[in-house]
């Protein structure tokens, strides 16, 4: 049976909440480079990460921080963050988040394509980048 890796782009998650549990490992995207502390500090990542793990128990939970004193982040973040996911080969990458500057759209599209390739999904709000 497959386990399907789900990459969390947010602030990170909390596993030592109860409706969470295990994290199979995870990243943060600081702007000067990466780092080992994936840890909720915001509560927003692990608010999700429990949406997700009540929809699917089973599956592998990776934080990608790339929120870190608020819910908000560069463009460079969240490309590197999305790089990360597809380079460790995540089946889906959830972003709750999203940029409504069509300039980043460029700078998208070449990872939003990668991850077709690869067979990958990623959940997006529609109407903004790089979900539209």
């Amino acid at each position: 049976m497959l386990t399907v890796r789900v990459a969390i782009l947010d602030s990170g998650v909390n596993p030592r909440h109860p409706h969470v549990g295990a994290v199979a490992g995870g990243v943060e995207i600081r702007p000067t480079g990466e780092g080992d502390n994936w840890l909720d500090y915001l509560g927003h990542g692990t608010a999700v990460a429990g949406a997700i793990r009540e929809k699917a128990p089973e599956a592998e939970l990776y934080a990608v921080r790339i929120f870190h004193q608020s819910l908000a982040t560069t463009i460079d973040q969240l490309a590197r963050g999305l790089a990360w996911a597809l380079d460790n080969d995540m089946h889906l990458i959830n972003l709750s988040l999203g940029t409504a500057n069509p300039a980043h759209a460029e700078r998208l599209a070449p990872l939003v394509a990668r991850a077709r390739q690869q067979g990958a999904y990623l959940v997006a709000a529609r109407e903004t980048y790089p979900g539209s």
